[in-house]
């Protein structure tokens, strides 16, 4: 049996820590309201025959895990893709993925 992750305990106001208990758009006694809330900066995936499983990475921590079908996994990915083409869209700018942000920093810091 796999050892559960342990939730780092919430440090601010903004939405750090996940899951977090009242942090949304959902107003107060909503059902949607108790659905928790989670906020991430990378992910880990892993694949079966039958499954994709999203691990939420926050700061380098584990703090979910997504189990999703391939269908589901599809339609989320689309899902993602318009949303950020639609942002690119409005802005006219373009969003760079965590891999080009991390060559960038590490470029940065090698010339410091």
């Amino acid at each position: 049996m796999s050892k559960k992750p342990s939730m780092p305990p919430q440090a601010s106001p903004t939405p750090q820590v996940a899951p977090t208990s009242g942090v949304g758009p959902f107003p107060p006694g909503s059902p949607q309201h108790q659905v928790p809330t989670f906020y991430m900066n990378g992910i880990g995936i892993a694949v079966t025959a039958a499954d994709i499983s999203v691990v939420m990475i926050l700061n380098g921590n584990p703090v979910g895990n997504l189990i999703i079908s391939y269908a589901t996994a599809k339609t989320l990915a689309d899902g993602l893709q318009q949303a950020v083409e639609r942002f690119e869209k409005a802005t006219g700018q373009r969003v760079k993925d965590n891999s080009e942000l991390q060559k960038e920093i590490q470029t940065f810091m090698a010339g410091s």
